[in-house]
């Protein structure tokens, strides 16, 4: 009966995403289903260059994540700005309210970020589970892949893709709240955020700004965190 349960509700927030949908990028579904209109062409443009970005620097991390990754989604998160869900291959990425940061370092960070969460698919289709044992050592590795990739564009060009504002230092208390909070606080705090988005007005950011925090990050500079 779950089963039935899950696959219903598997079918009903696809039916919502190809609504949304804004792109479709080498059979990837591009959707946004925090914005409207005009608005959208902001989540599209950054995705379509973060999807570039990955298919000429590392075409391994791309094919990688066009094998793990159906759906990508503009959606407000409770994990720092990006989740993953195996089952359907839906990845959240949500897209920051930051004054005059850089085009440029918003797409990087948007490819390593779909490198991160990639590398969960990876990880689940080998059965390995998101336990309270491993949680940390899995998030430690998606990290270390999302680095890596950071590093390859700072050295491909430092001046646009600076190393120190893709590079992300790994801390477990930037997750410790996803691995122990309840579903109650989890319901709780989506909602304050969901609420929180619905009055913000989002911002296309200029080319040439500098990355400042995000208030739904944990990091002091530059675009926010991943999960």
């Amino acid at each position: 009966m779950r089963r039935l349960l899950d696959k219903l509700v598997d079918r009903m927030e696809l039916f919502a995403l190809k609504r949304g949908e804004v792109a479709r990028i080498d059979g990837i579904g591009v959707a946004d289903v925090r914005w409207k209109g005009d608005q959208r062409d902001l989540f599209r443009q950054t995705i379509s260059e973060s999807m570039r970005l990955l298919r000429e620097h590392n075409p391994r991390r791309y094919a990688i994540v066009k094998r793990y990754i159906k759906w990508i989604v503009n959606r407000v998160t409770n994990t720092m700005g990006g989740d993953y869900h195996y089952r359907t291959g839906i990845c959240n990425l949500e897209l920051p309210h930051i004054p005059g940061l850089d085009q440029n370092v918003l797409a990087a960070w948007f490819a390593c970020m779909l490198v991160h969460e990639g590398t969960h698919g990876v990880i689940e289709s080998r059965g390995i589970a998101n336990t309270e044992d491993n949680c940390s050592r899995i998030e430690r590795l998606c990290v270390a892949e999302q680095n890596r990739f950071a590093a390859k564009l700072a050295e491909f060009d430092p001046e646009r893709y600076p190393a120190r504002l893709l590079h992300f230092e790994f801390d477990e208390k930037y997750w410790r709240w996803e691995w122990t909070a309840t579903p109650k606080q989890r319901r709780g705090a989506f909602l304050s955020l969901w609420l929180a988005d619905m009055k913000a007005e989002p911002r296309a950011a200029p080319n040439g700004g500098h990355a400042t925090c995000s208030g739904n990050s944990s990091v002091t500079e530059g675009p926010p965190s991943v999960s």
